[in-house]
């Protein structure tokens, strides 16, 4: 794990707070446990006011032989409205995109980087926004917090759960029904690493071979070079677009010397997402001489 990857854990903080405070109580630790609890102060979503407040719909039934179901309010949820939107990163998941377009919601696209979707808020703060992420799992919720945040995707998740349970589904039903509805969208995210002094040489001569259709595809495709951006989406990266509805995205990473790939894919059927995610990749590592 490099320090990118490591930056990209979701989030790292409360992450790191948390397992201070699980091993603190697991050692009788008691002074240990309350200063590592104090580390995840910055971290909460939401005081208990407000919790109780979000998740007063979600209220439990009496138990039945079945055990503990859920009655779900979804008034007290976020409703959607012409100023509603959501962001996300340019190399995240095109399947958001496309459910925000079906239910009339605005998606922006921000580099990556949470503070990227945390400036991009601050910018239409008097509009309504509902969600941000990033594809290294970094989710930003409507809440007072401008970073990342595990809890309130913790809380979110629970949500999710509760509405499962109320529809008598389970969570893979839940993802099934996306699929089925928007497509089978599959991605994966190569790492190529170039150390040495002329690691960013390399880098840069493979960025340029794809910016100069030196390294041509046979598929037809659209090509967006985000260095002709003149906003803030002006970054050192390529976006390629096939016929088919896949993609590649290549960027070279900011802080390690290495070149990152994105892919996806999308089709009528999980199987021929994974066959032809795995067909797109062994394209790439034959052009980055790499063995599948």
């Amino acid at each position: 794990m490099d320090l990118e990857d490591a930056a990209n854990f979701t989030p790292v903080g409360d992450a790191v707070a948390a397992y201070d405070v699980y091993d603190a109580v697991s050692n009788r630790d008691w002074s240990g446990a309350g200063l590592a609890a104090l580390g995840l102060v910055p971290f909460m979503p939401m005081t208990v006011k407000q919790f109780r407040s979000k998740y007063k719909g979600i209220t439990p039934k009496t138990k039945s032989k079945g055990g503990y179901g859920h009655n779900f309010n979804t008034s007290v949820n976020k409703n959607i409205t012409n100023n509603s939107y959501m962001i996300k990163s340019i190399v995240s998941t095109p399947l958001v995109s496309k459910m925000c377009e079906e239910k009339g919601i605005k998606c922006y696209e921000v580099l990556t980087g949470c503070k990227n979707i945390a400036n991009k808020r601050n910018e239409l703060i008097d509009k309504d926004y509902l969600f941000g992420f990033e594809e290294s799992l970094g989710y930003m919720f409507n809440i007072n917090v401008n970073d990342k945040n595990g809890f309130s995707s913790m809380l979110s998740f629970l949500e999710i759960l509760c509405y499962c349970k109320s529809k008598n589904i389970t969570l893979n039903d839940y993802i099934e029904n996306i699929f089925k509805k928007y497509g089978y969208y599959k991605e994966e995210t190569l790492s190529f690493v170039y150390s040495g002094l002329d690691g960013k040489d390399i880098i840069n001569n493979y960025m340029d071979s794809f910016r100069n259709d030196t390294i041509k595809f046979d598929k037809k495709h659209t090509k967006k070079d985000y260095l002709n951006e003149e906003n803030e989406l002006h970054t050192n990266a390529l976006k390629y677009v096939f016929e088919d509805n896949s993609w590649i995205m290549l960027r070279p990473s900011g802080t390690e010397p290495k070149i990152k790939i994105y892919l996806g894919v999308k089709c009528d059927s999980e199987v021929s997402s994974i066959n032809e995610l795995n067909k797109l990749k062994s394209q790439i590592n034959e052009i980055f001489k790499v063995e599948s």
